[in-house]
């Protein structure tokens, strides 16, 4: 099984970003499935770097935690086109959120209530 040392080098060879633990985050880490960090921010589940094979199932695992600290939507920013997460999760683009970071990219922010994952 891959250890998350290697999934996080998957992360940087892949998005060229390191995957770093920003401030307040925290990083749930699955083996077989890679590695999500998140944050608590009043009633957004703020998803940051992650490096998965299976985004949806992270979402319906993390949807639990989302609802017992009262978050009612799930948010994240990604450089990658949403039109993949748009058919996977059927998440919405929030265009006010979307910007170019410090790093000179634009990223997309995407939002996904958190009520529409259910863990059964």
């Amino acid at each position: 099984m891959p250890t998350l040392k290697e999934w996080k080098k998957k992360y940087v060879d892949k998005t060229g970003e390191n995957a770093i633990l920003a401030q307040d985050y925290q990083l749930v880490f699955d083996e077989n499935h890679g590695f999500v960090m998140w944050k608590n921010n009043g009633t957004y589940f703020d998803i940051d770097h992650v490096c998965t094979d299976q985004l949806e199932a992270w979402l319906i695992k993390l949807a639990p935690l989302a609802r017992s600290l009262h978050c009612a939507t799930f948010r994240a920013l990604t450089k990658r086109n949403p039109a993949a997460f748009m058919r996977l999760t059927k998440c919405k683009v929030n265009p006010a959120l979307s910007m170019t970071r410090r790093n000179g990219t634009f990223y997309w922010a995407i939002e996904k209530n958190v009520a529409d994952f259910t863990s059964g």
